[in-house]
């Protein structure tokens, strides 16, 4: 009964060079959408007060981070972490993702500029911390985050890569 199908072996990982990457989305320019930003455009965009983008409930918020995950039982340090963050600030949602764990480039290579903050862009916790504390206070500053949403949006793509690559019988 099975004779007639194809043997596809394939590999399904979260990283971005397996045969078939799991991403949950991807960031889609609205112009030049196969390029990423370059330092001028991402300069240009960030040049710009973006307030009016921050989220309706933005004025409303009392926490300042939220601790989202997929892996509970991860090979990094990554809750000790939140943990250690949760000493200064407290840790809680249209947010700004703090990433930690992929390489710096697997990020620049799927998000936009200036959508998150990356942990290894700090020597110590307490910096992280601070600059977080700076973002509560500063408005302008907090909203250049969301600068990235004039620009593209993200689409949800794993169904069409995983086809895409059942179809080239990779």
């Amino acid at each position: 009964m099975l004779s007639g199908l194809i043997k596809v072996d394939l590999v399904i990982t979260y990283m971005s060079k397996s045969p078939v990457p799991f991403v949950y989305s991807v960031f889609v320019r609205n112009e030049n959408p196969r390029y990423r930003f370059t330092a001028e455009e991402t300069a240009r965009m960030l040049s710009k007060n973006c307030v009016h983008l921050l989220p309706p409930h933005h004025w409303r918020r009392t926490k300042m981070v939220a601790w989202v995950v997929s892996n509970c039982h991860p090979a990094n340090n990554r809750i000790d972490y939140a943990n250690a963050i949760n000493n200064f600030i407290p840790v809680r949602h249209d947010m700004v993702p703090i990433v930690l764990g992929a390489f710096k480039e697997d990020y620049e290579g799927l998000l936009p500029p200036r959508s998150y903050i990356n942990v290894d862009d700090y020597r110590t916790i307490r910096e992280l911390t601070d600059y977080l504390l700076y973002l509560d206070r500063n408005d302008t500053a907090y909203a250049t985050y969301f600068a990235w949403k004039e620009h593209g949006s993200f689409h949800v793509r794993f169904e069409y890569c995983f086809n895409q690559k059942l179809l080239q019988g990779a």
